[in-house]
């Protein structure tokens, strides 16, 4: 993930997030403290989406947009809004969610490249 969002989000390690490092600068996953994880991505033209991961499906697919439009910044009030917005939309659309961030990081494809980063 690009410096922005590391800086940015190791601020939500005190309280109570985790944050997970894809190895990409682009995009990486935020655990909340209750439990969601949301998928973070920097849009090639400014801002950033975030995705609420649930278990997949074919009638929903892995996430649902947080936000109709990305936000301009990542902090505490937009993560927090995000996982609000995504739960009541994976819930209109009856999304299988995960039951834990714990199964998900299980049957994450791409594990091996996941790192958790601490705040500092």
């Amino acid at each position: 993930m690009n410096d922005y969002m590391k800086n940015t989000l190791t601020e939500l390690c005190d309280k109570g997030y985790k944050l997970y490092d894809v190895g990409s600068e682009t995009y990486c996953f935020i655990v909340t403290p209750s439990d969601n994880v949301l998928y973070v991505q920097q849009e090639r033209f400014g801002g950033y989406n975030f995705s609420l991961q649930y278990r997949p499906s074919k009638k929903c697919g892995t996430g649902c947009q947080c936000f109709e439009e990305p936000v301009s910044e990542i902090n505490l009030e937009n993560v927090i809004k995000a996982e609000k917005e995504g739960l009541a939309f994976a819930n209109r659309l009856h999304a299988p969610r995960w039951d834990n961030s714990a199964e998900w990081l299980s049957k994450y494809w791409n594990q091996d490249k996941l790192t958790e980063i601490k705040s500092v």
